[in-house]
């Protein structure tokens, strides 16, 4: 079981992560497809966590595949689960634990981004609400606001937050809006980076 304190600390790891290191990359040019956002953020969880890793059995996986979710079961793109490395089987059965579930979107339009949240909802229904989600999406177009999910979207309380990156005034900027009450220092929190 992963303690609250482990989840707290991996919690401010992502948000900041978005906010300082993946907000640099996109300004200095170096993200061309999703997979570069989830090679970034991999590298920079893991340089962050590492230590924290080894010391709680975590493991930290891209391209995960869960069978059963959707016709085809589906991959998330990034999860950072606990394992019991004594259990028998292949890796994806020696999972004891869910910490975090990340979801990366790079591109434009609605549906292409909304289109992510009955996957999310069925992480959720699958991995429990202890879990941490969270949705990133960087949005190529202007916009009048960055976040997604209002009032009405209460099956996001309490485990998910939207990382969100699009242009406002002109300007790209990353935020963090949090549902999930962890590190209040960093809800609704904006960076603005520079692009080349």
């Amino acid at each position: 079981m992963i303690r609250k304190r482990v989840r707290k600390e991996i919690d401010r790891a992502v948000k900041e992560i978005w906010l300082t290191d993946i907000c640099r990359e996109y300004g200095q040019g170096r993200f061309l497809v999703e997979a570069d956002i989830q090679c970034s953020f991999y590298h920079h969880l893991r340089q962050r966590l590492d230590p924290l890793f080894a010391a709680n059995s975590l493991y930290a996986f891209t391209e995960f595949y869960v069978p059963g979710l959707g016709r085809r079961g589906q991959k998330i793109d990034l999860a950072v689960f606990e394992m019991d490395m004594s259990l028998p089987g292949p890796w994806r059965d020696r999972r004891t634990d869910t910490a975090a579930v990340i979801e990366l979107k790079y591109g434009g339009g609605d549906e292409w981004i909304t289109s992510d949240f009955p996957k999310l909802r069925g992480y959720m229904d699958l991995f429990g609400r202890k879990c941490q989600y969270y949705f990133g999406a960087i949005d190529l177009r202007p916009a009048a606001r960055l976040n997604w999910l209002d009032g009405r979207s209460r099956w996001a309380e309490g485990c998910l937050t939207e990382l969100n990156a699009g242009y406002l005034d002109g300007e790209m900027c990353f935020e963090v809006n949090s549902r999930n009450g962890m590190n209040p220092i960093l809800q609704q929190k904006r960076a603005c980076c520079g692009c080349i």
